[in-house]
Parts: C-alpha cells; structure tokens; sequence
C-alpha cells in the first residue's frame, strides 16, 4: 500500500474514534446532569422518607413478617440505600454552598436560587422561576442561567472527579 493511503486510513480511523470518545463523553455528562436534576426535583420526597426510615426499619424488623423473608430485606435495604444517599446528598449541598461563599457574589446568588428553587421547604407552591427573579431582583433568564450553571456545578459535588472533566470540555 502507498504510505499516503496508510495515513489517511490512519487519520480517519483516529478521527472516528475521536468522535466516539466524545459521544460517550457527552452521553456522560448529559446522564450526570440529569441524574442531578431528578435528584434535586425530588429531593423533598427522598429527604422525608428519610425521616421515616429508622421507625419504618424497626416495624419491619418486628412485624409479623420473617426478617428472612428476601422481599422484606430488598424494601429494608432500598429504604437504608436511600437514608444513605440523602445523608451524602445533604452533605454535598453543604460543601457546595461553602464553595459558592468563598467564590464571589455570583456564585452565592446561584446558590441561593438552587436553594429556593429545589431544597427550601414550600408549603403551598413551589416557587417559579417569576417568584425567584423578584426575590432576587434580577431577570427570569438569569434566574434559567443560575439555576443551570448550579445544576452543573453541584453535579461535580455529587460525581467528583468524573464531574470535571465533563464540565471542562464543554
């Protein structure tokens, strides 16, 4: 074969495997980002299971059932899975938000809008994107902005390393 054909081969299939790599990194990033997103959509769900958890273990434990019984220890075992989850996920929101105290005044207002948008407790109505961008003093799509850079942020909080490198390549 002429050398000139071998490069090209050699060009084309670098350049496929490129585009393959690339691929299953956005595909990464994009499972990331909306694992994130249900996380915090559902945080108010998962955060008073969690509360229930410990009483709800013991009744199990000493209810009529067999503790032997495999179905009983699956539901047992989901329940503390997600006790376990919503204790790390507490704890990165802590370490996201002393992160965004330490990086400057945009970065605590994106805070405060995950906050107010995902994790402050609401008795009536979830607070809109309106509602926030009046207590904010600032634009809706500021208020979109913030709450998707904050989404990527915390994303890193929740996944680590595997976080930065997808958010770096964007």
């Amino acid at each position: 074969m002429d050398e000139e054909i071998i490069k090209r081969i050699v060009k084309k299939t670098l350049d496929e495997e490129s585009r393959k790599n690339k691929k299953s990194s956005n595909e990464l990033r994009d499972w990331k980002l909306h694992n994130t997103k249900l996380l915090l959509e559902n945080y108010h769900i998962l955060n008073s299971h969690v509360h229930d958890i410990n009483s709800t273990v013991d009744n199990y434990l000493s209810s009529i059932f067999d503790p032997d019984d495999l179905r009983l220890k699956s539901v047992i075992k989901y329940k503390l899975k997600t006790r376990e989850m919503m204790h790390y996920i507490n704890a990165q929101l802590i370490a996201y938000e002393i992160y965004c105290d330490k990086d400057g005044d945009a970065a605590k207002r994106r805070f405060e809008v995950l906050k107010m948008y995902y994790i402050d407790p609401f008795s009536k109505h979830k607070p809109t994107i309106t509602d926030i961008a009046n207590i904010q003093h600032s634009s809706e799509r500021t208020v979109k902005r913030d709450l998707e850079t904050s989404r990527e942020e915390f994303s890193t909080f929740l996944f680590g390393i595997a976080g930065i490198g997808s958010l770096s390549s964007k």
